[in-house]
């Protein structure tokens, strides 16, 4: 009966995260956070998206006070460059709380498994817009970078009028 809880728990999982190919990673989170509440889990792919894999895992609130918070952060490098990093660690978390509300909520209204998983399919999974919003954007970024760049070097009067 055991074994049958733990099949339904990780089909559940895979309901939820959509995504084959990140199912694992996923399934062994959620059971350590199962187990010991919050624990240090490395994502790269949170760290490295920011915002955008909040964005992408359909976690709004959370993308939203990460916002404020960064903005927040942004005059102090040091505090800001710890809000980065931290992500990388916390924002998985995230990904587990929303997938237990979810769970939880389902449980309380008695559904039965495929009624859950259906639910966990539905509310779960990701926006692949997100990481098109998120390459559009850092590609602009880039792009201004290198054009401000140029016209620095190219007109040297711009950096004295910046230091007046």
């Amino acid at each position: 009966m055991v074994e049958k809880k733990m099949d339904i728990d990780e089909e559940a999982i895979k309901a939820y995260i959509g995504k084959p190919s990140v199912e694992d990673f996923y399934i062994n989170a959620f059971k350590k956070y199962e187990l010991n509440g919050f624990t240090w889990i490395w994502s790269s792919w949170a760290l490295m998206g920011g915002i955008f894999f909040l964005l992408y895992r359909k976690l709004y609130a959370e993308a939203s006070v990460f916002f404020i918070i960064s903005i927040l952060a942004s005059g102090n490098v040091y505090l800001a460059l710890m809000i980065w990093i931290a992500s990388g660690f916390i924002f998985t978390f995230f990904v587990y709380k929303r997938y237990e509300k979810i769970r939880k909520s389902a449980k309380e209204n008695q559904v039965d498994d495929e009624m859950l998983l259906d639910s966990l399919q539905e509310l779960g999974g990701y926006h692949q817009w997100a990481l098109f919003v998120a390459v559009g954007l850092n590609m602009l970024v880039v792009i201004a970078i290198l054009y401000f760049g140029m016209a620095i070097a190219n007109d040297p009067q711009i950096i004295q009028n910046l230091a007046k």
